[in-house]
């Protein structure tokens, strides 16, 4: 009768090595599971909320956002009088497993002036079990790395500016443009406007040139493709 208290005990044992076994035989690698929406999910809410300015919203998707993220959002809007901002993203890359990368282009409308494309991306990362933004100044804007600055500039720019039959702008080095004359557009200069990037380094680059508000369309009867493939033959 004293077998059994010895058998129960040594099953006991055997029972506890076996667990210890099994924890030190256990994949050291294993991939941390989210316990909410994926990177991609995560990506798209992200745009979404900021394409619609909730900015709240977005500092909750981001890990340990800066003190200042929402003024430097709103800072960069008014310092750039954006009108409105649209959102497409792309194909999402995944890395390790617990990072990855959802490209987007971007298109911010400049008030009274015109349209401001640009490309950038998310980089995201998987903390405590969920899928959180790493947010950068460059995510606002590329140009913004590494304390680079964008505001405007004066150029200058023709009053009158001739268009294709559509209303389109002549296709670069189509030598269209070398015939202002006979359209009737003149020589008068007048202020436009440029959005300039300024590196850490102090290089300067322009990010996208608008005509001045004042300037007019000169309508004319070229056709933009026969212009486009002038364009491409000159350029051999």
């Amino acid at each position: 009768m004293r077998t059994r208290p010895v058998l129960a005990l040594v099953a006991v044992v055997l029972v506890m090595i076996g667990a210890g076994v099994h924890v030190l035989l256990r994949p050291t690698g294993t991939q941390v599971r989210a316990a909410g929406p994926g990177p991609e999910e995560t990506g798209l809410a992200y745009l979404t909320s900021w394409q619609d300015g909730d900015l709240s919203e977005m500092s909750r998707m981001v890990v340990s956002p800066p003190a200042d993220f929402t003024q430097r959002h709103l800072d960069f809007a008014r310092d750039l009088d954006i009108e409105s901002l649209r959102l497409v993203p792309g194909a999402l890359t995944r890395g390790d497993g617990q990072h990855a990368e959802l490209p987007f282009h971007g298109v911010r409308k400049v008030r009274n002036l015109g349209d401001w494309p640009f490309e950038s991306k998310l980089r995201m990362v998987l903390r405590e079990g969920r899928w959180r933004v790493v947010w950068l100044p460059e995510t606002l804007h590329p140009a913004l790395a590494g304390g680079g600055r964008i505001a405007f500039k004066e150029v200058s720019a023709p009053e009158t500016e001739p268009v294709t039959g559509s209303g389109a702008p002549l296709p670069h080095d189509s030598g269209a443009e070398n015939y202002r004359g006979l359209f009737g557009a003149g020589t008068e200069e007048t202020t436009g406007y440029a959005l300039e990037a300024t590196a850490a380094d102090g290089s300067k680059r322009e990010l996208v040139t608008f005509r001045s508000p004042h300037a007019r369309k000169l309508r004319t009867s070229l056709s933009r493709p026969v212009q486009a493939a002038a364009a491409r033959a000159l350029d051999r």
